[in-house]
């Protein structure tokens, strides 16, 4: 049975599917939507399309249909995986929406689904718990799951994150601790996003190839440092060990005003394994990598954090 007929079949479905999974990773999220559409208009008690349909309709920012589509998934799904799974999706839009009652309702009729669920669905369950401010509830995930799990870094950076919230810093750079030596000692992900050191070299070279001569003048001296992860003596002090980058010495502004500083004071590290684990692609990682840099590089120009987010390099 051909797609331009009326009537499809299992496998036409099938096909539809696939290739709006495609379109999703992808980002092209007006096509995956029309086919995650079609699909579910052919056989409208699956609930793979409405899931197909949430992500797409999530992607293009129409978040009205993105819970809508979560919704249908859930009262259509058979697996309790998969209910877990659209139920997350739902809490994710409902938050992106505003609506932080919502999405803690959606998470608390989520935990039954959850109890038997994956590594990762847990996590993403505390996630959304933190985003949702019940950090108590997150911290008790994250508690459990550094039980279960101890050799898992997520978790236990999960857990940092919670205690964070909840001003225990002690527990946080415990958590953190944890996490980062876990992270340092596990081998090289061959399927990662990865650019060679000459490579990411390139890439900061053209990035600030692009900032006004002046600025490049001024950046001249300041050394740009690639390391592997931030050291364990800065998250020892408190530092997010899953930071992409670090500006460290004084200021430009300021240097005047401490009788000039020595350049080796000042530099700008890049932290080559968290900018990988974020990226899907070395596009993605490239474009990571100029981000952070340009982002740093506003730190020594005298720019704190709402400055950057004003100007879009938060």
């Amino acid at each position: 049975m051909s797609r331009g007929e009326s009537r499809w079949t299992a496998r036409d479905v099938e096909d539809l599917l696939q290739d709006a999974w495609q379109y999703l990773d992808a980002g092209n999220f007006a096509e995956g939507r029309e086919l995650a559409r079609k699909a579910a208009a052919a056989q409208p008690a699956l609930a793979e399309p409405w899931l197909l349909n949430a992500e797409c309709a999530g992607g293009e920012g129409d978040l009205k249909e993105a819970i809508e589509s979560a919704r249908k998934a859930i009262d259509l799904t058979t697996s309790v995986e998969d209910r877990a799974i659209a139920m997350m999706l739902k809490a994710r839009f409902e938050l992106a929406a505003g609506d932080v009652a919502a999405a803690r309702q959606t998470l608390d009729a989520a935990a039954p689904a959850l109890a038997s669920g994956e590594l990762w669905l847990k996590a993403e369950a505390a996630d959304l718990r933190l985003d949702a401010g019940d950090v108590a509830a997150a911290r008790d995930i994250y508690e459990r799951l550094t039980a279960a799990y101890p050799d898992e870094p997520d978790a236990w950076y999960g857990l940092g994150m919670a205690a964070e919230r909840a001003g225990d810093e002690k527990a946080k750079i415990a958590a953190w601790r944890k996490s980062l030596a876990l992270e340092a000692a596990m081998p090289f992900d061959e399927d990662s996003a990865h650019l060679s050191e000459a490579g990411l070299g390139e890439v900061a070279e053209e990035a600030l190839a692009d900032l006004p001569a002046r600025a490049q003048a001024l950046l001249k001296n300041v050394p740009i440092i690639v390391a592997d992860l931030p050291s364990a003596a800065d998250v020892a002090e408190g530092l997010d060990p899953r930071l992409l980058g670090l500006f460290t010495g004084t200021p430009y502004p300021d240097i005047a005003n401490v009788g000039g500083a020595a350049p080796h004071l000042t530099q700008i590290l890049l932290f080559r394994r968290n900018l990988e684990r974020i990226a899907e692609n070395e596009d993605q990682l490239r474009d990571e990598i100029r981000t952070t840099l340009i982002h740093e590089t506003g730190h020594f120009f005298g720019m704190d954090e709402d400055d950057l987010k004003a100007v879009g390099l938060d």
